[in-house]
């Protein structure tokens, strides 16, 4: 009896499992073709062969339909009426339709228990001009049933995943799979494995957006999902669509009051981006989940990314966040992250605001400087604030700022910082390379150089400092 693992490798192993022996004819090698049967359907002949033989219990996995005596709970025998099974998680009801995956898995099952090889998911991946045909890409996405969550997708070393992968990346897939991708997706999207359903939400999308049947799909599977993972591939998948409709507005509201902190982060994403530029209801709900969230790590996510939906009022909230003296470090750090996307960063803003500039150049001057503000992992950013344009984006930017913004006054402040040893090194450095990447001048560099010409054993750090002005100056023309 031959093997499924020797021939299909593991992933086939999902597909077919102990629901299905290969019997072979062990007298004529060379002119016998192996069959696929299922335990007890087998021909006469094939009984006697193995009848002596210890008799194979099929065992049901996840996905995996036993065929045909042996069925799962929940599959429909001839003549008996469509079922369902109801599965709850956290709370959440989530139908799943047996019948439907049934169907789905026959069908795919059928196709790989062919025995030619040469029409086998095997020789397709030993053939790199061989056809990924519709019917073998579904039993590759059905064969994720053996994969689990990892983070927020599919674990990578999952072995059915890697198949997948590498049959999507070869260059005959786009052109056999065109067009099959959301019909396949919408199909999956009620299946029982939730790495399935995951792969089915991200096949229903494309890089144009979501169509409306797919819109409508995704709308549907997501109020049934229980499981966070999956939904919040759903949002995303569906997320530059979320002002399309009413029924996709609604959904994304509803979701932004989830139990779960990462389908409400993935929700205040899409409210903050360039997807809800001119909607005060999103920018509204974000500033209140802001304000009162129960995960920090959102309130701190929000606040670094008000401005992305170019909603002016942004500044106002981060504002009070970032002159409080008892702002959390964390929401600190976000805030005045956000606060230079409201004037430069990258990329640069479509409508840079002059009071975020005043703002900023408030906070750089500011005194007593610590080791956490200004934040180093902030300061970065201040080198995309250029006059003199490198790239068209540049050019639309300096003169959208022309009236307001001065190099110099950027620039002395940056300088004023990096020679306070109050201020953690890294900023220094940094506050030091900047000047040079906005044009500020040599002799601004030069200062901060001089300013540790006498390095104090108990500054040693300021080395880095000294180190970081006499590259900047290496660099800049005499």
């Amino acid at each position: 009896m031959t093997s499924i693992r020797g021939r299909y490798r593991s992933f086939l192993i999902a597909i077919v499992c102990n629901a299905t022996v290969i019997s072979c004819e062990a007298k004529n090698d060379q002119t016998a073709k192996s069959t696929l049967t299922s335990p007890g359907t087998q021909s006469p002949a094939t009984a006697n062969a193995v009848s002596n033989k210890p008799t194979v219990t099929p065992v049901a996995k996840p996905g995996i339909p036993i065929l045909p005596k042996n069925r799962t709970e929940g599959t429909r025998a001839r003549g008996s009426e469509p079922s369902s099974i109801t599965q709850t998680k956290a709370g959440v009801p989530r139908t799943v339709n047996t019948r439907m995956d049934s169907k789905i898995k026959s069908a795919s099952s059928a196709l790989l228990e062919s025995a030619d090889a040469a029409t086998g998911v095997g020789a397709l991946m030993k053939n790199e001009t061989a056809a990924l045909t519709a019917e073998l890409y579904e039993a590759l996405v059905l064969a994720l049933a053996e994969c689990k969550l990892v983070g927020r997708g599919i674990d990578k070393k999952c072995s059915a995943y890697k198949t997948l992968r590498e049959a999507r990346g070869r260059t005959t897939a786009q052109k056999d799979l065109f067009g099959a991708n959301a019909a396949l997706g919408s199909r999956l999207l009620g299946h029982s494995s939730p790495a399935v359903r995951l792969q089915a939400a991200t096949m229903v999308g494309s890089i144009l957006g979501t169509n409306p049947a797919g819109q409508l799909a995704i709308e549907k599977a997501a109020r049934m999902e229980a499981d966070p993972t999956v939904l919040r591939a759903m949002l995303n998948v569906v997320g530059s669509r979320h002002l399309a409709s009413p029924d996709m507005k609604k959904l994304f509201f509803d979701m932004a009051d989830h139990a779960d902190a990462g389908v409400r982060q993935e929700v205040i994403g899409w409210f903050l981006s360039s997807f809800s530029r001119g909607s005060d209801a999103t920018f509204e709900k974000a500033v209140t989940m802001l304000a009162s969230d129960a995960s920090d790590d959102l309130r701190t996510y929000a606040c670094e990314k008000l401005y992305g939906s170019g909603n002016s009022n942004a500044l106002v909230h981060m504002k009070k966040y970032l002159l409080a003296p008892d702002t959390p470090e964390p929401l600190y750090q976000a805030c005045f992250k956000g606060l230079l996307s409201t004037w430069t960063g990258y990329p640069l803003p479509a409508e840079p605001l002059k009071s975020g500039y005043e703002l900023t150049l408030q906070l750089l001057k500011a005194t007593p400087r610590t080791k956490q503000r200004p934040p180093w992992g902030a300061l970065s950013a201040l080198g995309a604030a250029r006059t003199k344009p490198i790239i068209k984006a540049n050019e639309t930017w300096a003169t959208a700022v022309k009236g307001w913004y001065r190099v110099e006054d950027l620039a002395a402040a940056l300088a004023n910082l990096a020679k306070d040893r109050n201020t953690k090194w890294m900023a220094r450095a940094i506050a030091t390379r900047t000047i040079a990447e906005i044009g500020g001048s040599r002799a601004l560099i030069q200062g901060i150089r001089d300013a540790y010409e006498v390095i104090d054993l108990k500054h040693a750090s300021d080395s880095h400092v000294r180190k970081a002005a006499e590259r900047t100056l290496a660099m800049m023309p005499k």
